[in-house]
């Protein structure tokens, strides 16, 4: 399988390259991206001048997505218990890991 150049994953978080912003998306005032439901770890922009993250909160269905939109050539990504990563300059949207329980039949976002 041919990994996309255009995305990037720092544990149970991912980051694909986008053309741009949502419309509507709003400036969250933090360098926290996400944090861990379980261990309290989170993930974040290691200097907050380097990037900004968004929001966007679809009215059509209750769906909330984040970005990050990277100010200069490239913004590190830290977290407590996973190895650093760069994202370059541009706009990132921000997603998550899926796992599967067959037995339930359900999908559910992996818990840090």
């Amino acid at each position: 399988m041919e990994r996309n150049p255009d995305q990037k994953q720092q544990g149970d978080v991912t980051f694909e390259k986008v053309n741009s912003l949502p419309k509507r998306a709003k400036r969250k005032f933090s360098n926290i991206i996400r944090e861990g439901e379980v261990t309290g770890h989170h993930h974040a922009i290691a200097d907050p001048e380097d990037a900004i993250i968004y929001v966007f909160s679809d009215p059509n269905n209750d769906i909330e997505e984040l970005f990050i939109e990277v100010k200069k050539e490239f913004a590190t990504i830290t977290h407590q218990e996973h190895g650093e990563i760069t994202l370059e300059k541009g706009i990132h949207k921000i997603g998550a890991i899926r796992e599967v329980d067959w037995f339930t039949r359900s999908v559910r976002e992996v818990r840090d």
